[in-house]
């Protein structure tokens, strides 16, 4: 996945855009619910949203928690900071998750990093790809899309990512017959996988795509990976522990009773 993306990304910075693989919502319904399920306050996930609605594109982006397009939950890695994740079904995004880590973005980081973060996976589901091509194209690379040393430094999209937006979606969908040409708007009856992507019948086309944002470098802050990776260990291992102090009290009570 690194190597796919890292390929696109030199691909795009060619053309001056910075689309992710053509990867998009349907146009015809580009005002999109967000849930936010976060609990910590590293995020404010409103003031992220109204950053891309200030955009002038159509993507509108609006927090609720009725029926959602898009959900942003926290979760644990030792490797990444954040990652986002889309679903295609007929060739466009149906949904879209967002997954911050609180852990190491509150133990190493602060307050313009997950900013960073948020932003940038926000970006990336609604069809951006990094921005790293720097401003020789008269578009600078000053937004949040730039994972590359400028993490807490740029939180905000920019106007790269306004254009880049307006190529994706500024079009519709046209049916040509001879001469004449219509625009018609397809609608398809939701599938099993439209709500429940992780089911087996999913498959095909329509599948799950994760690209990660910021790779956690433990380096910088004079830890190794395996302190980082303790963590997770050890919270495992307080799980198992649990989990085996409950089942020796249940053994030695049925034995009690017998």
């Amino acid at each position: 996945m690194r190597f796919f993306v890292l390929f696109f990304a030199f691909c795009t910075s060619v053309y001056g855009n910075h689309d992710w693989n053509g990867y998009h919502w349907n146009p015809s319904n580009l005002n999109l619910v967000v849930k936010d399920k976060t609990t910590s306050n590293l995020y404010n996930v409103t003031d992220v949203m109204n950053d891309w609605n200030n955009l002038n594109t159509p993507v509108h982006l609006e927090v609720s928690s009725t029926n959602p397009n898009i959900e942003v939950s926290e979760a644990f890695n030792p490797r990444w900071l954040g990652l986002a994740r889309i679903y295609i079904e007929d060739g466009h995004i149906t949904q879209g998750e967002v997954k911050l880590n609180t852990k190491l973005l509150k133990k190493y980081y602060g307050l313009p990093e997950a900013k960073h973060v948020l932003c940038q996976e926000v970006g990336h589901v609604i069809g951006l790809d990094h921005n790293r091509d720097g401003p020789s194209d008269g578009e600078g690379d000053d937004t949040c899309m730039n994972d590359v040393g400028y993490l807490g430094e740029y939180t905000t999209p920019n106007n790269h990512d306004e254009d880049t937006l307006n190529q994706l979606y500024n079009h519709t969908h046209d049916t040509t017959s001879g001469s004449t040409t219509t625009t018609t708007t397809t609608t398809t009856s939701p599938k099993p996988c439209h709500k429940n992507p992780n089911h087996p019948l999913c498959s095909g086309q329509n599948a799950w795509y994760t690209i990660h944002v910021t790779w956690f470098d433990p380096n910088k802050y004079g830890i190794y990976p395996d302190e980082v990776i303790n963590e997770q260990e050890c919270d495992s291992l307080a799980t198992t522990l649990r989990y085996n102090v409950l089942l020796l009290t249940f053994v030695m009570v049925t034995a009690c009773l017998l």
